[in-house]
Parts: structure tokens; C-alpha cells; sequence
């Protein structure tokens, strides 16, 4: 199981209604460059006007347009920056740089 996964399952929605969901997030997703690549890549999402990230109490706050996105957008938009700023991971590759 990737990194990414795993956090994904550690995902907990704290409040849900039309064009508003908070998040609690895992810790490794609210530090350094991950927590910055999620929150910035989340502003630019289609229909996103609004991600917040309150990294001491690891929340994610989205509002969006739901006449624009809906939350399985969101939600999959949230998964795609998680993974993308998964570390690159060498120890499956040879010294030599192949697979």
C-alpha cells in the first residue's frame, strides 16, 4: 500500500453540507512542502474557491461551488495532490537506475 492510500484512509470528514466539507487529516499530510502542495493545489481546482489548512489541528477546510464540483471531485482532487507529493521512492530502484 502506497502512502498516499494510507492517508487516505485516515481521513475523517468532521462536517459535511452543499459547497463546505472539513477534514481531518493525517499528520504526514499537514507538515512542509506536502501540507503546501495540498493547500495550494486545492485553490486551484475547478470550482474550489477556498482551501484552508489549519496544520496544529491537522483540518482541511474546502469550500467549493457545488454547481461546479461536486464532493467526489473535491475528495479525488485532495487524493491527486496527497499522492503527488508522496516522496519519490529509490529503494526499489538499482545502482544502475533500472526498475
Amino acid at each position: 500500500m502506497s502512502h498516499a492510500e494510507e492517508w487516505a484512509r485516515q481521513i475523517v470528514v468532521r462536517h459535511r453540507e452543499p459547497g463546505h466539507l472539513r477534514l481531518q487529516l493525517p499528520v504526514a499530510l499537514c507538515t512542509g512542502p506536502r501540507a503546501d502542495a495540498i493547500e495550494s493545489g486545492l485553490r486551484g481546482v475547478a470550482g474550489i474557491y477556498r482551501a484552508t489548512l489549519y496544520r496544529a489541528a491537522r483540518k482541511l477546510s474546502l469550500r467549493y461551488d457545488p454547481h461546479q464540483a461536486n464532493e467526489r471531485d473535491v475528495v479525488l482532487a485532495l487524493r491527486t495532490f496527497a499522492a503527488w507529493s508522496e516522496p519519490f521512492r529509490t529503494e526499489s530502484l538499482r545502482e544502475d537506475g533500472g526498475p
